[in-house]
């Protein structure tokens, strides 16, 4: 008997593969009901997510996977409460908001629920709900995980240099662009480009901030 997860795992890679424009979208109709329906939530959100991190640099397949915990399929993943409201107060959104959200994603989560996650100091919640959580908080798994497994030290501290913000200002200058719009647009692909990062210097995100920069243009 095929392995439920196996299964997703492989159609969740076909479906990034057509996101990106290399292969039919996935024909759900010869698998088990159980498979079915969990591979059309996550097609729903790897769909919605897509458009936020495509113009990033690196391989999207394996960046959105790991960003939306797609990569730890049927997993319970340990969350840390207090990272979840800080997550969700930075983003001005009320738990009632955020529930709503989750449930429209097909996954069920009332605002009490939500409420004990945020409350807790450490809490495994299943793959589904990290799920729904990161794409409707628009975040990554590793901004809400416990143990924190990537060190994004060098790419948030790029993102807060002086260096950013004046190559922001002045690409924004000569395009006529919101300056605060692009450095969120620009730091945000930076930190999903990045995810499980090892050694980046900050030459590299200099480069990988122009490549996004140029996208960002076209």
């Amino acid at each position: 008997m095929t392995d439920p997860s196996s299964q997703l795992d492989d159609l969740v890679e076909a479906f990034l593969a057509h996101l990106e424009g290399d292969g039919p979208e996935p024909n759900l109709a010869e698998f088990p009901s159980n498979v079915r329906s969990e591979a059309e939530v996550r097609f729903e959100m790897l769909r919605a997510a897509h458009g936020v991190l495509a113009d990033a640099s690196g391989s999207g397949a394996s960046r959105i996977a790991a960003r939306f915990g797609l990569d730890r399929a049927g997993q319970q993943i340990d969350i840390a409460g207090a990272k979840v409201k800080r997550v969700r107060m930075s983003k001005k959104r009320d738990l009632a908001d955020v529930a709503r959200a989750v449930q429209q994603s097909g996954v069920d989560l009332t605002s009490a629920q939500l409420f004990r996650i945020e409350t807790a100091a450490v809490i495994p919640v299943d793959q589904r709900t990290v799920t729904a959580l990161v794409a409707v908080l628009r975040c990554s798994v590793d901004d809400l995980e416990t143990v924190d497994t990537t060190d994004l030290s060098p790419v948030r501290t790029f993102i807060n240099s002086d260096e950013f913000r004046e190559l922001i200002a002045r690409w924004a200058t000569e395009h006529d662009l919101d300056a605060q719009v692009i450095a969120r647009r620009a730091g945000d692909q930076l930190l999903a480009a990045h995810y499980r990062a090892e050694d980046v210097t900050r030459n590299q995100l200099r480069d990988i901030l122009q490549a996004i920069l140029r996208k960002l243009g076209s």
